[in-house]
């Protein structure tokens, strides 16, 4: 039982059920309804009621219940080796199995822990009739606890499957699993209705998938072809949801298309179905404005009713026309907290996703979509979380002794809410089937099992079952008779037990004895006859422990505990040791810490290390838990108090408090316990660190841009307040900004300060915040005050951005920024543009103007005629609302809305580039606005094959700027052309020329040079020669030829060209050496560069007779004194490789003997 502080506990899973939180009272007690513990509330009534789990150490004794394992009344120590009935440690799952699955098996796993190592069997209900399986059937394999299917099929293994786990001392089943075999079902054949709607609207298209036993389905959708996905990251107004269903947020024409609906699993992969095309037929309607409507039915869950565990998936769409993207929030209007751990699938936030979903996670969620313009709609879907069956608290196994009674209770929850069964041995317990002899011992009364004067018979393995509509589950436990002597062996009385001075000591005497023996206890050898009153100094406790208090010299000795049973007789002896008591010699000493930093108490106890004591911290009354459990179905959470730490080593009674908070302020009192003595010490901590949160901010004669705001100090934490800082959140923006700085001497706490604010936009919504500031920076802001609005006032700006331009000829075309809502200075609907505008070479009274009374609009066309086309045009802007009109913008100057040129270009002519490219070159037109009619930005040259094209099916290329040619590319080898240009400016092309013929040049050379060969002139200098390359008739005659060099490393497009003229030899000169250069030739005509020799050429010059490198398909010059003759690769490419490496090793030996003569 906890008594309440008035902080609300949330948390359903924990309470009774949700009305029992209204109950009256100031206490949580715990208590049974049969099949669940829960919380409830219960008034003080002053009753003494028993603890959970807890108990004052001076009153051990008390607990007179020994607990016994499998090792109980057995001289095996080792737990791997206790014997043991079978525990599950593996439970099997339910199988899916696809004949189109690469696996073509099904295997079914379970495992069970057991001494002797458990035997394995499976059953299989099918059609009503449960049997076991038929190991003769060669497609069945059972493997320890594994049951491998080969080749299943649906006629003879379908099913629901059981393992069940035995050794000698019983057997256990698990539940039953699913063997079903997928199906996932085509889409119908016949022909969708098409799904007609007009553009600017929401619209949905149903997929409507087929059957199937599949979990988990996908959907995914492609328009027109297998290869354009409908991705939502791109096309943000679609969205495809887990309901199959895709939506739109608004549609146009160019969504207008066949859709299909493809549907696959996570077990078939990229396989799956597609339905139908489904045609999406969209007309064109007027354009309305549609304030953003959540889709019928959303928030959607899925699933629906999750399980706790599963991960959910909250949908939300709506349609508008807003053509941005809209805002998705989710909140949860019941005040509760987010899940832990959730996420948004994308940034759209249009699906919340909550992982590991717990029972107290359900409730309402809402969802906001809101516009850019403020509008917003809101929905809420209720999300009830269910489970499957689990068990609040396991079955136990139980030893018992021979003759006595058995009691077990099946703590088990889910929901819905489950029933219950119970199994021996695997085998269902029914009543009515039992044997006479032992039908009378067997009760069942709800969730409690019962067995009386139980005999050996009994002994087994026992279970209870939990089911729902979810499943069921099985809890297991041994139970297991017990009838022997008494033994000391495991438990003997302690040899050497130490007692303080004055103090209290209990010896233990702890035989294993079934049934419980009948203890006696002996000091040197004499009968002890202690009393049993607890007021006697001396006394053996309800348990047969020997408990003695106000400990003196002359109870120290030999004392002895005999036990008895109807079985036989044991004793075990153990001396008892005075000791002096301990104190606390070095006690926690106050400390003065900043917050967020560390604090440290040390505390030291002098002892006798013959007595085990332990350290604990109180902070005021409230014991420290360093290590918290916490127990959630079948997890069990453990947590590390975060603040909190103990010393370690000479520091162990120590205490650490890290990042300390003010709340962590008080008396620390350190507590040395030993199991007889309690001493205690303690220290103040003082947290002193940034003014405290202000409370009670409120606002009072408000104006237009000023008001009075009020509040009450915070709480100084250690320095005195030097300042308060004002913030406000204007609505319409968004954010917090500084608006006020408060600076006095002193602050008084108890005194209200107050401070006008000023500075603030007129009608607008505004919250306030204050927080202190003192010599250790910014405290924590006050809560929000409440919502004010500024009276309203004319406008103080004007709109900004104001430009003109564009637009179709006889029109003036203004735009401007909107102004912000935050400085219309009053309501909407009432407030709009004034814009005003002339021609520049009016008079200042003829400026024309027009009222525009939509906020949201920026833009205004005005018709001024086509003859004013080009012109020149001031204009100007104010804003206004109902309470005045704001400063006039300064002056701009604008162009109407050009009209088409009327300029031709003349004398239009070509000039040959190559075979593919030609220069085409005109007369330009004048720039002037009577005849360009606006800005000049360039020319189009319209250009088509003659007598094979028309101009229609013609290739145009603009011409930027104000030029007299322009580079045509890409054209055929000897083809005819036509041609014709026309000026270009915003408005779009003017007259064309008259068209004139060209044709093409022919091709450049097709062949390369040939075997190019360099020889030494000099160590500056080489000959090239090659041979050279032959022209058709459908190429332009050759003119010469280009031989390109370059460093090696370097980019060919940095080479040094030079041109050989006719000729096929060269002398290259100025090379360096010992830099590796790589060189091509091609031949050149009219028609362009022909093709490049290959490969490229390699080649070294060094200042000895010596090879620099060898390589067959490179060519390398050496050079020595006198003349050194080149011998080209060629050669030795000739040869195999081996008499090739010989060649050049002959070679290299002769240029050497030369050098040397």
């Amino acid at each position: 039982m906890w008594e309440s502080d008035g902080t609300e506990v949330t948390g359903q899973q924990f309470w009774l059920d949700q009305n029992v939180r209204n109950w009256p009272g100031n206490r949580i007690a715990y208590i049974s309804s049969g099949n669940q513990w829960s919380w409830v509330l219960i008034n003080d009534t002053g009753i003494e009621r028993p603890f959970m789990c807890q108990i004052s150490k001076e009153y051990v004794f008390k607990i007179t219940h020994v607990l016994r394992g499998f090792d109980y009344g057995l001289d095996e120590n080792d737990p791997e080796q206790v014997p043991r009935g079978p525990k599950f440690t593996v439970l099997p799952t339910d199988s899916i199995f696809d004949a189109r699955s690469q696996n073509r098996y099904v295997r079914m796993n379970c495992d069970a822990d057991g001494n002797p190592r458990p035997t394995y069997s499976w059953v299989v209900t099918r059609q009503l009739e449960t049997k076991p399986i038929n190991t003769s059937d060669p497609s069945i394999t059972l493997t320890n606890g594994i049951l491998t299917i080969n080749e299943p099929t649906d006629s003879l293994h379908n099913g629901v499957y059981y393992c069940i786990a035995s050794n000698s001392f019983g057997s256990i089943r698990t539940h039953g699993v699913q063997l079903s075999f997928g199906y996932l079902n085509d889409f119908p054949k016949s022909k969708r209705e098409p799904i007609i709607t007009g553009t600017h609207v929401g619209a949905r298209i149903e997929c409507i998938p087929p059957k199937t036993n599949y979990d988990n389905l996908v959907y995914s959708w492609y328009k027109n072809t297998p290869t354009n996905w409908i991705r939502q990251d791109i096309k943000w107004h679609t969205f495809v949801s887990a309901d199959s269903v895709l939506y739109f947020q608004y549609v146009s024409k160019d969504d207008e298309g066949n859709y299909t609906c493809f549907v696959t699993t996570t077990q078939l992969g990229m396989e799956g179905k597609s339905s139908m095309p489904i045609q999406l037929k969209v007309t064109e309607s007027a354009a309305s404005t549609q304030d953003p409507i959540i889709v019928n039915g959303f928030p959607k869950a899925f699933p629906k009713s999750p399980l706790v565990g599963n991960e959910v998936k909250l949908e939300c769409i709506a349609y508008a026309t807003d053509f941005n993207r809209l805002t998705y929030t989710w909140s949860r209007p019941d005040g509760q907290f987010m899940p832990s751990g959730y996420r948004f699938q994308n940034d759209d936030q249009r699906v919340l996703v909550l992982s590991n979903i717990k029972l107290y996670d359900s409730g309402i969620y809402r969802c906001t979509a809101s516009s850019q313009t403020g509008r917003a709609d809101t929905k809420d879907v209720n999300l009830v979380v269910e489970s499957a069956p689990y068990f609040t608290i396991p079955l136990e196994d139980q030893h018992k002794d021979l003759g006595s009674t058995v009691e077990w209770f099946c703590m088990s929850y889910g929901i819905p809410s489950v029933t219950n069964e119970w199994f021996i041995n695997g085998t269902l317990l029914e009543y009515v089937k039992m044997p006479p002899d032992l039908k009378n011992r067997y009760s069942v009364s709800g969730n409690k099992l019962m067995i009386s004067n139980i005999t050996y018979r009994h002994a087994g393995m026992y279970q209870c079952s939990a089911t729902n509509s979810h499943g069921t589950s099985f809890s297991s436990a041994q139970l297991r008779i017990l009838a022997f002597a008494p033994s000391f062996k495991k438990n003997p009385v302690q040899p050497n037990v130490f007692g303080l001075l004055d103090g209290n000591v209990t010896m233990l005497c702890s035989p294993e004895a079934s049934p419980p023996a009948n203890k006696e206890w002996f000091k040197d050898g004499m009968a002890l006859n202690p009393g049993t009153d607890p007021t006697s100094r001396i006394r053996m406790l309800p348990n047969g422990n020997l408990f003695i208090r106000q400990i003196s010299s002359e109870d120290k000795g030999n004392y002895s505990c005999t036990a008895q049973n109807s079985y036989g007789t044991a004793s075990s002896s153990g001396r008892l040791l005075v000791l002096p008591q301990f104190t606390i010699h070095q006690p926690p000493r106050d400390t003065v810490v900043l917050v967020n930093q560390t604090a440290f108490f040390h505390c030291e106890a002098a002892y006798n290390p013959a007595i085990d004591i332990t350290y604990d911290w109180y902070h005021n009354s409230y014991k420290i838990m360093f290590i918290k459990v916490r127990n959630l179905g079948n997890t069990v959470h453990v947590f590390k108090e975060p603040y909190y730490e103990r010393g370690t080593g000479i520091y162990r009674g120590s205490l650490y408090i890290y990042n300390v908070q003010f709340f962590h302020a008080g008396d620390y009192w350190c507590v040395v316990k030993s199991t007889t003595q309690s001493v205690r010490a303690k220290g103040l901590l003082v947290v002193e660190g940034p003014p405290g949160e202000p409370a009670g901010v409120l606002g009072s004669n408000v104006g237009p841009t000023n008001l009075t705001l009020t509040w009450w100090p915070g709480p100084d934490n250690g320095q005195k307040t030097t300042m308060f800082v004002v913030e406000a959140l204007n609505t319409a923006e968004g954010f917090w900004r500084r608006v006020k700085i408060e600076s006095r001497d002193t602050f008084v706490q108890n005194v209200m300060v107050s401070t006008i604010v000023d500075g603030l936009n007129p009608y607008t919504e505004y919250k306030f915040r204050v927080f202190g500031v003192n010599i250790y920076g910014e405290g924590v802001p006050s809560k929000n005050s409440p919502l004010y609005r500024t009276s309203q006032a004319p406008p103080v700006i004007y709109p900004l951005g104001l430009k003109g331009g564009g637009g179709k000829v006889g029109t003036l075309n203004i735009t401007w920024e909107q102004v912000p809502l935050s400085s219309w200075n009053a309501e909407k609907g009432k407030v709009g543009y004034i814009v005003h505008w002339k021609r520049y070479d009016m008079n200042d009274d003829q400026w024309a103007k027009t009222n525009i009374t939509d906020p949201m609009i920026t833009k205004l066309v005005v018709l001024i005629g086509p003859q004013n086309f080009y012109m020149l045009y001031n204009l100007r802007i104010q804003f206004f609302n109902p309470m005045g009109v704001g400063p006039m913008s300064p002056q701009v100057n604008a162009m109407s809305a050009e009209d088409l040129p009327t300029g031709v270009p003349i004398s239009v002519r070509a000039v040959y580039a190559n075979a593919t490219a030609i220069t085409v070159e005109w007369l330009p037109v004048a720039n002037t606005r009577e005849v360009m009619r606006g800005v000049l930005l360039g020319y189009r040259i319209n250009y088509w094959v003659d007598k094979e094209e028309d101009e229609q099916m013609g290739l145009f290329r603009i011409i930027r700027n104000n030029t007299d040619n322009g580079l045509i590319i890409a054209l055929r080898e000897n083809t005819d052309y036509m041609i014709n240009v026309q000026a270009v400016n915003t408005a779009g092309n003017g007259p064309k020329s008259e068209n004139y013929r060209t044709k093409t040049l022919r091709a450049a050379p097709k062949e390369a040079p040939q075997q190019v060969t360099v020889s030494m002139i000099d160590e500056q200098s080489v000959q090239l020669h090659w041979r050279g390359v032959y022209t058709t008739i459908e190429e332009e005659p050759l003119e010469g030829y280009i031989v390109r060099y370059w460093r090696r490393g370097e980019n060919i497009y940095v080479a040094k060209n030079v041109d050989a003229g006719k000729q096929i030899r060269y002398i290259l000169s100025g090379l360096e050496q010992y830099v590796q250069y790589e060189l091509r030739v091609y031949g050149y005509s009219r028609g362009g560069d022909g093709l490049q020799s290959s490969p490229t050429l390699e080649f070294i010059i060094g200042d000895k007779a010596q090879i620099l490198q060898d390589s067959p398909d490179k060519q390398y010059i050496v050079s020595g004194l006198g003349y050194i003759p080149f011998i080209p690769s060629e050669c030795s490419l000739l040869l195999p490789k081996l008499f090739h490496n010989l060649f050049i090793i002959a070679v290299t030996f002769l240029l050497r003997l030369m050098l040397i003569s």
